[in-house]
Parts: C-alpha cells; sequence; structure tokens
C-alpha cells in the first residue's frame, strides 16, 4: 500500500513541475513577445528577429502570440525592404491562423496592402447535411383496372447531403459552385379506393443523386468580420438521379364483397426508370460557427423524365388484379429541408499580379 502511495506521489510532483516548467517557458515567452515590441517601437529592427527566434523555434508562443510574433517580423522585414521575406512570413501568418483578418483602421498600410496581394480566402468547404424529403408524383396520365378512384399522397423520407463549396470570388463575385452527392429515401403513398374495398401501397425508394447548383449570395452580414458572419443565398441547378431499388407495401381493407389480403411487400424496381434528371432550386442561410459555417436550407427538386413506362402499366398482376394497383405515368417532385455543417479549407498562397 505504501509502495503505491510512495509510487503516485512521485509521479504527482514530476506532473506538478512539467507544468511549472511549460508554464515558465510559456510565461518567458510572453515577455520575450512584449519586449520584441517594445525593441520594434524603438526602431530598432535587426533585432527583433534574434529575440523571437528562440521561442519560435521552440514552439512555446500560444497561437495567439506566435501571429503576433510573425506579424511583427512581417513589419519589420516591409520597413527594411525585404520583400521576399516580408512575403515568407506574411505566408507563416495566414497558414497558423487561417481566419486571420487585418484591421485597416489600425495595421499600416504597407501591412494592409502586402496582405492583400495573398490568397486569405478558403479554396472550398466539405461537409454534409441531413434532412426530411417529401415526394409528389406528379401525374402525367393514369389507366385505372376498376371503377375506383385512385389517388397518391406524399410521405416523409429522408436525405443525406455529401457536400462541397467551391467559392467563385475570383470569377464571379457572390457566386459559390455547390456539387454534391445526395443519398434519398423517397416515399409516397398509391391507393384505389372503390366502393367495397380500398387498397393502399407505400412505395419506398432509394436513390443516389448527383446535383449541382450554382449559389449566388443575396445577403451578408459583415458585422465583426470582413469574411461576412451571416448569409442568404439562393441558387438553381440540376440534378442526375440513380435509382438503387423500389418496394411497394401493400395492404387491401376487406368491403361488403371483397376480402381482406394481408400485408404484402413487392420489388419493384424493374417497373421503374434507374435514371432520371431533374432542376434544381434552393434556398437557404449560413451563419459562421468555429471554422466553418452552418447550414440550414430549402431545396424543390422538380423531375423532368417520367419514372414509369406505359407498357409496365398491368405488369405486375399481383397489384393489378389482387391489389387494384396501377401505375400511372408520372415523374417525381420532392421538397427537401436540411441542415448541416460545412468546414473552411484554406490554402493561403501568394497571387499572381
Amino acid at each position: 500500500m505504501m509502495k503505491k502511495f510512495y509510487t503516485l506521489s512521485i509521479c504527482l510532483v514530476v506532473f506538478i513541475a512539467a507544468s511549472q516548467q511549460a508554464n515558465s517557458q510559456t510565461s518567458n515567452c510572453s515577455q520575450t513577445l512584449r519586449l520584441a515590441q517594445s525593441v520594434y517601437e524603438q526602431g530598432r529592427l535587426q533585432e527583433i528577429e534574434t529575440i523571437l527566434k528562440p521561442c519560435l523555434d521552440k514552439n512555446d508562443f500560444t497561437l495567439e502570440e506566435k501571429v503576433n510574433a510573425y506579424k511583427l517580423l512581417c513589419l519589420t522585414k516591409i520597413y527594411l525592404e525585404e520583400p521576399d521575406e516580408a512575403d515568407a512570413y506574411m505566408l507563416k501568418i495566414l497558414e497558423t491562423n487561417h481566419e486571420f483578418e487585418i484591421k485597416e483602421a489600425v495595421d499600416p498600410a504597407e501591412f494592409v496592402a502586402l496582405y492583400k496581394t495573398f490568397r486569405t480566402d478558403p479554396i472550398y468547404r466539405l461537409g454534409g447535411r441531413l434532412g426530411g424529403v417529401l415526394t409528389n408524383p406528379n401525374v402525367v396520365s393514369s389507366d385505372i383496372v376498376n371503377d375506383g378512384s385512385s389517388n397518391y399522397q406524399t410521405r416523409l423520407g429522408f436525405a443525406l447531403h455529401l457536400t462541397a463549396e467551391i467559392p467563385l470570388n475570383r470569377i464571379l463575385n457572390k457566386f459559390t459552385l455547390n456539387p454534391e452527392i445526395v443519398i434519398q429515401g423517397k416515399s409516397f403513398t398509391h391507393t384505389n379506393t372503390l366502393s367495397d374495398f380500398e387498397s393502399e401501397g407505400i412505395e419506398s425508394q432509394r436513390w443516389i443523386s448527383l446535383p449541382v447548383v450554382l449559389q449566388y449570395r443575396a445577403f451578408e452580414n459583415k458585422k465583426g468580420s470582413k469574411k461576412g458572419t451571416f448569409r442568404i443565398y439562393g441558387g438553381l441547378g440540376a440534378s442526375l438521379d440513380y435509382l438503387l431499388g423500389s418496394e411497394v407495401t401493400v395492404t387491401k381493407i376487406r368491403g361488403e364483397s371483397a376480402s381482406a389480403l394481408p400485408e404484402k411487400s413487392i420489388d419493384i424496381s424493374d417497373q421503374r426508370e434507374s435514371l432520371s434528371y431533374s432542376l434544381v432550386a434552393v434556398t437557404g442561410f449560413k451563419k459562421k460557427l468555429g471554422k466553418g459555417w452552418l447550414i440550414g436550407e430549402v431545396r424543390y427538386q422538380h423531375g423532368l423524365k417520367a419514372i414509369t413506362k406505359k407498357e409496365n402499366t398491368f405488369v405486375n398482376p399481383t397489384l393489378t388484379f389482387d391489389y387494384g394497383l396501377v401505375d400511372s405515368i408520372f415523374k417525381q417532385n420532392t421538397l427537401t429541408v436540411s441542415a448541416g455543417y460545412v468546414i473552411n479549407i484554406y490554402k493561403p498562397k501568394k497571387l499572381s499580379k
């Protein structure tokens, strides 16, 4: 027991000593940065690199202190008329803190001018969104197998968006290209109602889609940041959609002259077109959060191609004669509400003239 106590005591002492040493080193480097700032203000520019280099080499600065140290060195090289080294330190600033922004009212004009010769915006963003999908079959024509009525009703499905955003600031200001890979679970209800019975089929589809949308930044709040903190956008695009599979779960409710049938699931993938395409319209908002953007979006997808064929109308005898469910010729429209997050990916560099 005493042995364990001594071991724990030794570990605790070592931990405390290491912590104190680390705090001491951080404190020393904080003092070093203040000394360098004082030397800079006195105009002794040749001494600053020698003062800061040990703490930079040992990586003993905090993130904020490191940025301030690089900024001090960048300013020094600007005034010593060493442009290549000034560029190198500006790049180190941007690589250390991708969200670094100048303060034009405070920073020296030479420093502001140098900053503007670098790419400081993200080159793209990566992330994802999750949402709910309402699917509405848009009937072009229909056939019936009895004297009843046939109707379609929307149901709630899901959508998983793997999204990328490519700002086009240098080509089209305020525009962003938004390609995605989307996994969707679409669902709707098809009913056939006659005086003495009602049949219901709940169709569940699985799709993978490749939409590409061109977003337009309609509003931006830049309060507190030149890169914006809140945005409202809209966009138009197109989508190529591939059907992975489709099943219908059917039931028949007993009436006066018809017997009930048990619930049954039927694979109808071969009765659907596997390839479809659609137009896409979106609107949404982006809120700056951490190193990326929180996104909320509403998306309407208008199907351009019917996913059923005339020759397949009566091809399934079970659905046709047992349940009275006959496919109409229809396209599919969807409404998706989703939320997610994208993170900024930076690659700062000196821009060509």
